[in-house]
């Protein structure tokens, strides 16, 4: 399935989420300004990517074990480490939701 869900997903997810930081103590997750504004991540693919989060976390199909595989092969298998959720796969989807949560938040548009 993880195949699959990589199709469907817009080019621009993995330098989406790569912005995607832990803050806190670890314990929240945001969008980092300056990885954002480093990448050129903008407004449209920003809203690709939560909209694209949202189809696939409210897929009753797409397993917590395909989100996990998802967000590895999306960031790296290093999100876990710093996720405020941890690394398995129910985390993944915890993590994949508060991700989406802190792009749609984000509000350091480029002028």
């Amino acid at each position: 399935m993880v195949r699959a869900l990589e199709a469907r997903a817009p080019l621009s997810l993995s330098r989406v989420l790569s912005c995607v930081e832990s803050f806190d103590d670890y314990s929240r997750l945001r969008l980092a300004d300056d990885f954002a504004h480093q990448l050129n991540v903008g407004k449209a693919e920003c809203d690709q990517a939560v909209a694209f989060i949202d189809t696939v976390l409210d897929d009753d199909t797409v397993s917590n074990a395909d989100l996990k595989g998802l967000l590895n092969r999306a960031m790296g298998p290093g999100w876990g480490v710093t996720s405020p959720y941890g690394a398995n796969a129910k985390a993944a989807r915890q993590h994949l939701s508060a991700a989406r949560d802190a792009i749609a938040a984000w509000d350091g548009w480029i002028s």
